[in-house]
């Protein structure tokens, strides 16, 4: 049984893997997003519509108390981690963790009652090819128990149905934003993610980790594919 995932970002390098009872397994990135992909209309068809320099490693975050790391519970639902987090100044909501996200989503009609300002215009699609044009501004906080992360872009988008589909007031979704910030532990037995500040994370231990190469916020790996007869393919995959 797998124990838990890391997902680090140290010194502008991505690193993933698995430790299963005390032995490190390389892994494939997994989307944690995929199972939902079929209910939302929209997605995000091309950050590059967003300043490119966000993506770049800076201090946008604090951590409570100067500790370096915080520990944060979830809740798991068809493998889609939730959280419970604040936009600015809201309410606690509930929003999607979900690493394979390359832009934070809100529900577009929490983005207009928080008086989120648009700053510019994105183009969202989804697989069956239909587009809307949405409001996204970068100067958001996302705030969970412990973790303020600062200048978050954030997008509103038609996600009225999270709420039937969850079974609860799902807001939106938490992506590459917010979690490129931070060294990311995500502990399924015990349904715990625990954020650390990369300045005091140290990877030279591990000897598998797997560095991921970001591309707009998307997270690429590169993997050799074989297949019994046929010639094997190498190249990078999200």
């Amino acid at each position: 049984m797998i124990d838990y995932c890391v997902a680090a970002n140290c010194g502008g390098k991505t690193n993933i893997y698995k430790r299963a009872a005390g032995t490190l397994y390389k892994s494939a990135y997994y989307l944690l997003f995929s199972a939902l992909l079929p209910l939302l209309c929209f997605f995000v068809s091309a950050w590059q519509t967003v300043n490119a320099a966000s993506f770049q490693q800076r201090q946008d975050f604090s951590l409570t108390s100067n500790k370096s790391f915080v520990k944060v519970p979830f809740d798991l639902f068809e493998n889609n981690i939730l959280i419970q987090c604040r936009i600015n100044n809201s309410q606690p909501a509930w929003f999607i963790f979900d690493t394979g996200a390359n832009i934070n989503l809100i529900n577009e009609r929490l983005f207009e009652s928080l008086g989120l300002g648009a700053e510019r215009a994105v183009n969202l699609t989804g697989g069956g090819g239909g587009a809307v044009t949405v409001s996204l501004t970068e100067g958001v906080t996302v705030r969970l128990p412990g973790i303020e992360a600062y200048r978050q872009a954030t997008a509103s988008a038609p996600l009225g149905a999270l709420p039937s589909y969850f079974g609860r007031d799902v807001e939106g979704i938490i992506g590459a934003p917010f979690i490129k910030n931070f060294v990311v532990e995500i502990d399924y037995v015990h349904r715990m993610l625990t954020f650390y500040d990369p300045q005091f994370y140290n990877l030279s231990s591990e000897r598998d980790a797997v560095e991921l190469e970001n591309r707009s916020g998307y997270p690429f790996m590169k993997i050799e594919l074989s297949v019994t007869g046929r010639q094997t393919i190498t190249d990078h995959f999200l």
